[in-house]
């Protein structure tokens, strides 16, 4: 086996534990991503066959994970919503500065609503 068939059966896998996590059906996913059949799932699950790159943004969103995840590139991200790993990348290319106040603004918002409960 060479790298590229170990890359898409590793990607295979990934979706369909994914999947199963969310406790989604092949046809609710081949139905998301505008498939006609379930086997098109099948066939990426298995590493069969391979996913379009413009369709891995919209398979990670149907899955509720992340492109990074998906690939393999950072398997201790893969709970992350689009939203988690967004505000994520946008911290690390922020100035110290930015890092700051991102920081400070999200525990002035975890204080004010922690006394709005309370």
């Amino acid at each position: 086996m060479n790298t590229i068939e170990a890359s898409r059966i590793n990607f295979g896998k990934r979706v369909k534990t994914q999947r199963e996590i969310i406790g989604m059906s092949m046809d609710e996913l081949a139905s998301s991503m505008g498939y006609k059949h379930r086997s098109s799932i099948n066939k990426i699950e298995s590493g069969e066959n391979s996913i379009p790159q413009d369709k891995i943004e919209t398979l990670a969103f149907y899955l509720k994970t992340n492109v990074a995840y998906l690939m393999g590139w950072n398997e201790g991200i893969r709970n992350l919503t689009q939203d988690e790993y967004e505000m994520l990348r946008l911290y690390r290319n922020a100035t110290e500065r930015g890092r700051g106040m991102a920081i400070a603004d999200l525990k002035n918002y975890q204080e004010d609503t922690a006394s709005a409960v309370g």
